[in-house]
């Protein structure tokens, strides 16, 4: 190839094995072979890289095991290997060579690629590698010598054997000499011509895997699209109980009967009545912030922001199981969906106009239930002038505890109405912005991935 754009190509395996002799021929140098391992004569490699140019072919002769040795014996430098950003590069360069092929790829490069992907465990590759010539930045010569192996063995399965003027110029990336590019196709032309065009294409997966991986594709859209219904992508509503603050229990309620807790001033006794309870009324309005502002370890607002950064990270993670060259256009537009920033602009603005309209009710509305009692010894007392004297000893007295549950449970009522309403504009702006048009997108999505999955 390098010089001449030829690919050393013999013919396809499956043109040869047309020929009942030749059939014949690989079967007999098959058993030969599974005899001197199975005598311990020799090692399985070792005895497949001794037959030569009757290897050619023998691809459907051979079992899982001798296929595995094959291709092993033909792989001089394993890419799993490499380092995570080599392998990562690899796999981005066969991406951005596949989509340079355009209408001209074809299911063997596909299956290929996909192999590689997989063998390699790199789920979410780089789509849209500007410049290729990075390969020839590599520090390691062996990386350069397995991904120009790699490179090739995408080039073998390609229609035709010449390669493109464009391929060409990029395999002058590769910092490998002339010599080992040569030993390096001679390799891979050794295995093509050994397995064919099907068993290059499946040297990183089999038909089965093959096939699962299709399967786990397609259950991959149906966990997107199963994420992408209301009925899970939204956010799930807070539970708020009514609110309650501490209670300082001697002045909750002063009795008129007891000389310790009594006023014998009647002003005093509202004054410091009606005091305690504002200073109560303050607890619970501040506490009841503490829900409605939109920072703080209990805001409403900050516990949906989380929990919609939980939903958007396992949305994302989901959708990366699907880009790849053909998807890769759709994916990123509904990746673009995939931000919380209009939802929380737009639920900010909601949640302070809520605060201010669900507020507690101002103090003054709980001063009627303060409950008052007098102690009044005229009434105890005989005659006109006796009942005067002891009128000017009444003592005064008062209980908050009916008003300060009114406060309590009117937060609560507040804040369940004020949680409901936000939780009711957050799921609305999440359909506005995040999930309508995704869904309006999911059927392209899906017709791709089915028809790439059939192509």
């Amino acid at each position: 190839m390098f010089g001449t754009k030829k690919m050393y190509k013999k013919g396809l395996a499956d043109a040869m094995s047309a020929y009942e002799a030749f059939g014949k021929k690989q079967e007999d140098a098959l058993a030969e072979i599974r005899k001197e391992v199975r005598e311990g004569k020799s090692q399985l490699e070792d005895a497949l890289s001794g037959l030569g140019d009757e290897l050619n072919g023998i691809y459907d002769y051979l079992d899982a095991k001798e296929k595995a040795a094959l291709y092993h014996l033909n792989t001089p430098y394993d890419i799993k290997d490499m380092e995570e950003s080599e392998q990562r590069l690899l796999v981005a360069l066969l991406y951005q060579l596949a989509e340079n092929e355009g209408e001209r790829l074809n299911d063997y490069q596909r299956t290929y690629i996909h192999g590689v992907q997989r063998y390699l465990e790199i789920t979410n590759p780089q789509i849209g590698l500007d410049d290729l010539s990075v390969v020839g930045e590599i520090d390691s010569g062996n990386t350069q010598k397995a991904i120009l192996q790699t490179v090739l063995e995408f080039f073998y399965l390609q229609d035709g054997d010449e390669i493109s003027e464009d391929q060409e110029d990029f395999l002058e990336n590769f910092s490998v000499n002339k010599k080992q590019a040569t030993t390096i196709e001679n390799t891979v032309s050794r295995l093509y011509n050994a397995v064919g065009a099907k068993g290059l294409a499946e040297k990183y997966g089999n038909d089965e895997v093959i096939q699962q991986a299709k399967e786990q594709t397609l259950a991959a859209f149906d966990d997107f699209e199963h994420l992408m219904d209301s009925e899970y992508f939204h956010v799930r509503s807070r539970f708020v109980s009514n609110i309650w603050a501490d209670k300082d229990y001697s002045n909750v309620s002063r009795s008129a009967y007891i000389d310790d807790e009594c006023y014998k001033d009647n002003s005093k006794c509202r004054n410091d009545a009606e005091r305690y309870l504002e200073r109560y009324w303050r607890q619970i309005e501040k506490k009841m912030g503490a829900y409605t502002k939109r920072y703080g370890d209990d805001s409403i607002y900050k516990s949906y922001s989380e929990q919609l950064e939980s939903l958007l990270k396992t949305a994302k993670a989901r959708l990366a199981k699907l880009r790849n060259p053909r998807t890769a256009s759709i994916v990123d537009q509904i990746s673009e969906y995939l931000t919380k920033t209009k939802v929380l602009d737009s639920l900010g603005s909601a949640n302070d106009r809520l605060a201010e309209k669900y507020q507690l009710p101002h103090v003054g509305n709980y001063t009627g239930e303060i409950s008052y009692e007098i102690n009044d010894p005229s009434e105890f007392a005989d005659g006109f002038f006796g009942r005067m004297i002891a009128s000017g000893f009444k003592k005064y007295g008062y209980s908050l505890d009916s008003a300060l549950d009114s406060i309590s449970e009117d937060s609560g009522e507040k804040l369940r109405d004020f949680v409901e309403e936000l939780t009711d504009q957050a799921n609305d702006y999440i359909d506005r912005y995040i999930l309508d048009p995704i869904q309006g997108l999911l059927p392209s999505l899906h017709d791709t991935l089915y028809d790439q999955e059939n192509a």
